[in-house]
């Protein structure tokens, strides 16, 4: 019974393989928000857009546009680069104020 259930639920996962699509997107650890949740934080390769606002920006991934919350560290950095800058973001979305929020940018050389 045992080898049956383990032969079933193998080929459901090589059944799984053949179809994911490539993503520059990766789920890491998690992150505390101060209000007692636990959020996952993702990795991701970005093209830059530019700032939304005095406290956003917004960011291409995997041909998708994203908003994400900034703090002022984060748009010292951000206000002098141009449109279609690569970056490496981490950020996690909070589900409280359903925004996107940026942990880390790294600009990709």
């Amino acid at each position: 019974m045992k080898s049956i259930i383990l032969l079933l639920s193998s080929m459901i996962l090589l059944a799984g393989c053949g179809t994911s699509k490539q993503t520059n997107v990766e789920t890491n650890s998690s992150v505390n928000t101060g209000q007692g949740k636990e959020q996952s934080l993702i990795t991701a390769k970005a093209i830059y857009v530019g700032l939304i606002d005095t406290h956003s920006i917004e960011v291409i991934i995997d041909d998708k546009p994203i908003a994400l919350q900034i703090n002022q560290e984060q748009m010292k950095i951000l206000e002098s680069l141009k449109t279609n800058e690569k970056l490496s973001i981490t950020y996690f979305y909070n589900e409280e104020t359903t925004q996107n929020i940026l942990e880390k940018v790294e600009i990709i050389q």
